[in-house]
């Protein structure tokens, strides 16, 4: 009897318990990333057999742009708002996110670039000073948003604007868009 030739390798198989399998979920435009997603939102099939998905998700890194009004209406208040600076870095952006603090009155005051040093953001906050009677908190928000976008030009961070503010704008150049509006 003969054996049929030999190809040299020989079938194997075998059993594995994980995959991994990266995922990244872009909004339906494909310019940002969604976050948020659980397990549940995910369907895996091997071989037409939905297979149990077990998630290790990774948040992308916050960037925080702290708009501050500082005109004259907050000079009661001004000592409590000093004092938020040590607050932001870690219970605001956390380890790996970074904070900019912006001051408004009549003017757009970049009292800091985005940093992750609480010392940095503590001594900015300790230059806020009660200004004019002008609160830009249209042109305030505009900014912080512009700010955000150089910060992270390729999107791969999770932006933050939070206004500490009146919600009356008083001197802004510019219209609230209107998607600001539709908030």
């Amino acid at each position: 009897s003969t054996m049929p030739p030999s190809t040299g390798t020989a079938p194997f198989s075998t059993t594995t318990r994980y995959v991994l399998v990266p995922t990244t979920v872009l909004d339906p435009d494909g310019h940002g990333y969604v976050n948020g997603l659980k397990t549940g939102d995910f369907e895996i099939f091997d071989n037409d057999k939905p297979q149990k998905v077990i998630a290790d998700f990774s948040q992308l890194p916050l960037s925080v742009v702290v708009a501050v009004q500082a005109n004259s209406e907050i000079e009661p208040v001004l000592a409590k708002l000093k004092h938020t600076g040590l607050l932001m870095q870690g219970l605001v952006s956390g380890e790996e996110g970074d904070v900019a603090i912006l001051a408004f009155d009549h003017r757009l005051q970049h009292l800091q670039d985005f940093t992750n040093d609480p010392n940095k953001l503590n001594d900015a906050m300790q230059k806020l000073t009660a200004g004019s009677s002008s609160a830009r908190l249209v042109d305030a928000i505009s900014e912080s948003a512009h700010m955000l976008k150089q910060h992270d030009p390729r999107n791969v961070r999770r932006r933050v604007i939070i206004v500490m503010s009146r919600d009356i704008d008083k001197g802004s150049e510019g219209k609230l868009p209107y998607y600001f509006r539709q908030l």
